[in-house]
């Protein structure tokens, strides 16, 4: 079970505008009960995501960025760690990216 400060999300499809949509209504739920939180996503292999999507959740993640504690990103989409390298100067959390091979190493 996780903790009330943790948001674990799975994503086993591809990521689109309406997926986008509910996670971010996951971690707003979890934002009303705690001032910051540790994040969890994994995407699994052979997910994609649409540009609209991947916009959306940018600036969903600038506007929320102090109540990130910690997040960790699990995906094998190379560009998409890259991105999570440039939120990771620029955010005051800490954010780490992880390949699906390494999934178990992003938990601990």
């Amino acid at each position: 079970m996780l903790r009330g400060y943790v948001v674990g999300v799975l994503i086993e499809s591809n990521l689109n505008d309406e997926l986008v949509h509910e996670v971010h209504g996951i971690i707003l739920e979890r934002l009303k009960e705690n001032k910051k939180i540790n994040l969890f996503i994994e995407i699994r292999t052979g997910s994609t995501i649409s540009l609209v999507a991947f916009l959306k959740d940018q600036f969903f993640t600038i506007k929320y960025a102090g109540q990130f504690h910690k997040t960790a990103m699990v995906t094998d989409l190379i560009w998409f760690q890259n991105v999570m390298a440039v939120k990771d100067l620029v955010m005051n959390g800490e954010i780490r990216s992880f390949s699906n091979k390494n999934r178990m190493e992003a938990i601990s």
